[in-house]
């Protein structure tokens, strides 16, 4: 029964992340219809419309690759690229999107910080470095 329970344990990271992303998903892809559906009636900004669609693009690209794990390189690493470079950008967009154009400067500081992080994230595969994720 040991064994089973550590099977259980091992897979459940898997579970609630896939769970998570599928949720993250759909909720943002419904967002995005909703963005796209009031364009002409609603005034939406196009910081508004990015966080949706990076936000939509960080679990659409998790979810993918959390369903196929095994999958062949040549799709997996762009993919894996593309995801985190999403989710470096998320902050930086939502934090634009909070200050309403008051704080150029802080704006500005935060989409360096994450072009930084997806430079980083990028390089894990350019300079083949596999610890430096960790």
């Amino acid at each position: 029964m040991s064994a089973r329970v550590d099977s259980m344990s091992v897979h459940e990271p898997v579970l609630v992340n896939l769970l998570g992303h599928s949720a993250g998903a759909l909720i943002f892809g419904i967002f995005v219809v909703l963005l796209w559906r009031s364009s002409g009636h609603l005034p939406t900004s196009r910081l508004t419309r990015s966080a949706a669609l990076t936000a939509l693009a960080w679990n659409t690209g998790s979810l993918a690759l959390l369903a196929w794990p095994g999958g062949p390189r040549w799709w997996t690493e762009p993919l894996t690229v593309i995801t985190a470079s999403a989710l470096s950008l998320l902050p930086a967009l939502l934090l634009d999107l909070s200050l309403e154009r008051h704080s150029l400067l802080l704006s500005r500081a935060g989409y360096t910080l994450s072009a930084l992080a997806m430079l980083l994230h990028a390089s894990e595969y350019w300079l083949a470095i596999p610890s430096m994720h960790r």
